[in-house]
C-alpha cells in the first residue's frame, strides 16, 4: 500500500504542476492538501519510505514550511541509501538560516562538492558559511577556487567577498587588489556602477588616503551623476575636515530634502567629532524616522562606548569586528564598515 499511495500522490503532483505552469491555472490549495494526505497514508504503512519522504519534504519546501521540510530531510539523510538530492534540499534550508545552521549547511556543501567540485554556487555558499564563522582561511580557499574556475568572470560576487575577507583581516593592500578587479569586471555593465567602487573608497579611508577617496568620488560623480554628496560628507568628517563636510551636507540635503538624511548626518557628525553623548541624544530624538539598519548600527556603536568587549557590525553579511585597544579606533572601524 505504501507504494500505491506514493504513486498516487506523485501522479497528482505532476498533474497539479502541469495545470499551474503550462495551463496557467490558479493554485488550488485543496489539491496540495490532498497530495499530503496520500503521502501521509503511504508513510503510515512504511514510515521510512524514501520516495514518500523526499516528495513530502520537497512539497513542504515549496510552500515555505521550512522547519517541517528540514525535519523530513534530516530523517532522510540518516538513511545511507539517500541520494545527493537530499543534501541539495537540506543545504538550501540550512543556508536560508545561515547564522543558525552554518555548520550543518557546510556538511551538506562538503558532500555536494565531493561529487561536483565545479559547482561554483555551492563553493560561494560554503565560503559565506565559513566567513560568518570567522574561518577565513577556509572561506578564502572556496573563493579562490571560484576565481580559478570562473573563466568567463560571471561570479563578480566572489571577487567582492574576497575584498571583504581581506578587509576584516586588516589585509588592506590585498583587499585593494581585488577591489580594483571588481571595478574592472564591472566595466561592461550598464547603468550606474557606483556601488562597485564602494569597497575601494572604504579601503582608501582605511589606508588614510582621504584625498584619493575624494578624487575617485568626483570621477564617479562625473561619469554616473550619482548622489555621492553623503560620501563626501562622511570622508571629510572622518578626517576632521569639518568645514568641507558642512558644505557637502548642505548640498546633499538640498538636492534631496529628507528629514531622515539630515538626522543621520547630524548623528554621524557628532560620532566623528567624538561627542558620543550628543550623538546618542540625537539618536533618541530622531529614532522614529531612522531606517532599521541605521538605527541598529547606532545602538551597536553606543553599546561599544558603554564598555562591551565584542560586537557585530552588519551581522547579515557576517562581518565580525574584534576589540581594538583604542575605543575611538573601534568606533571608526565600526562606522567604516557601515
Amino acid at each position: 500500500y505504501t507504494d500505491f499511495y506514493y504513486e498516487l500522490s506523485r501522479v497528482m503532483y505532476e498533474i497539479f504542476i502541469v495545470k499551474v505552469t503550462k495551463q496557467d491555472m490558479p493554485v488550488d490549495e485543496s489539491k496540495i492538501d490532498e497530495i499530503f494526505k496520500f503521502l501521509d497514508k503511504s508513510l503510515e504503512y512504511d514510515n521510512d519510505n524514501m520516495d514518500s519522504l523526499y516528495l513530502k519534504g520537497f512539497l513542504l519546501s515549496g510552500i515555505n514550511e521550512e522547519d517541517l521540510a528540514r525535519e523530513v530531510f534530516e530523517k532522510l539523510i540518516q538513511n545511507p541509501r539517500h541520494g545527493l538530492g537530499v543534501e541539495n534540499h537540506l543545504s538550501e534550508i540550512y543556508y536560508n538560516d545561515i547564522t543558525k545552521y552554518a555548520d550543518k549547511a557546510l556538511q551538506c556543501f562538503d558532500a555536494i562538492l565531493e561529487e561536483y567540485d565545479e559547482d561554483l554556487d555551492t563553493h560561494f555558499k560554503a565560503a559565506r558559511c565559513h566567513f560568518i564563522k570567522g574561518e577565513y582561511e577556509d572561506a578564502e580557499k572556496h573563493l579562490l577556487n571560484i576565481v580559478e574556475q570562473d573563466e568567463e568572470n560571471n561570479y563578480i560576487f566572489a571577487y567582492i567577498y574576497l575584498v571583504k575577507l581581506y578587509d576584516v583581516q586588516n589585509r588592506f593592500e590585498e583587499a585593494m587588489g581585488w577591489a580594483n578587479k571588481v571595478i574592472d569586471l564591472s566595466a561592461d555593465m550598464e547603468g550606474d556602477r557606483k556601488d562597485y567602487f564602494d569597497d575601494k573608497i572604504k579601503l582608501l579611508r582605511r589606508l588614510n588616503k582621504p584625498q584619493e577617496a575624494l578624487t575617485l568620488l568626483k570621477q564617479i560623480n562625473q561619469e554616473y551623476k550619482s548622489d555621492i554628496y553623503n560620501d563626501f560628507f562622511e570622508i571629510c568628517m572622518q578626517f576632521g575636515r569639518f568645514r568641507e563636510a558642512e558644505e557637502y551636507l548642505s548640498k546633499f540635503t538640498s538636492l534631496l530634502p529628507c528629514k531622515e538624511r539630515y538626522a543621520k548626518a547630524l548623528i554621524k557628525e557628532q560620532i566623528f567629532k567624538g561627542n558620543y553623548k550628543k550623538a546618542e541624544q540625537l539618536h533618541k530624538k530622531y529614532q522614529k524616522i531612522l531606517s532599521g539598519e541605521f538605527d541598529s548600527i547606532c545602538k551597536i556603536i553606543f553599546d561599544i562606548l558603554k564598555g562591551k568587549n565584542e560586537f557585530r557590525v552588519n551581522y547579515y553579511k557576517g562581518i565580525t569586528v574584534s576589540k581594538p585597544e583604542n575605543i575611538d579606533a573601534k568606533v571608526t572601524y565600526a562606522y567604516n564598515l557601515w
